[in-house]
């Protein structure tokens, strides 16, 4: 009492019978062909993707030295002007207070000639204020923001 298009058979065999026509004979030998070439492309793919990651590696790695000879040269640039103001610093020493302070002040004003002297500019301290002592963050808020910034 079902109507014919309601018939489940007669459905599949409308649908599934020209798809059936277009596909091949599906054998051992087609299968093992298709699967073989598949887990190439996969593989050769994934070969290619790491050399050229390795690649970016020896590049940037190639970069990051030649920073850090550049930077070898600033920090004796920075020694040396350190040790010429702590020198000059030391001579002129009156209060044991105000000469460390004195003392931190040229460290600091040393190193900023130096970084202005390795980038052809001239800076200026205008004024040296301390850090309150009190962290902004929590012990915990401060692990968790190292442990999440650090580099791989």
């Amino acid at each position: 009492m079902i109507p014919d298009f309601f018939n489940a058979q007669n459905y599949l065999n409308t649908v599934f019978q020209p798809m059936a026509k277009e596909l091949p004979d599906m054998n051992i030998s087609y299968v093992a062909a298709v699967v073989i070439t598949g887990l190439s492309v996969v593989f050769l793919s994934l070969v290619i993707l790491i050399l050229f990651i390795n690649l970016l590696g020896i590049f940037f790695k190639r970069k990051k030295k030649d920073n850090n000879k550049t930077s070898s040269a600033m920090k004796e640039q920075v020694s040396a002007k350190v040790e010429t103001v702590k020198s000059n610093v030391s001579a002129e020493k009156t209060a044991a207070a105000s000469d460390d302070n004195d003392e931190i002040i040229a460290v600091i004003s040393a190193a900023i000639s130096a970084l202005g002297d390795a980038d052809g500019k001239t800076y200026k301290v205008k004024s040296v204020r301390a850090v309150s002592s009190k962290p902004s963050r929590s012990s915990w808020a401060m692990a968790g923001l190292q442990n999440n910034t650090a580099p791989f």
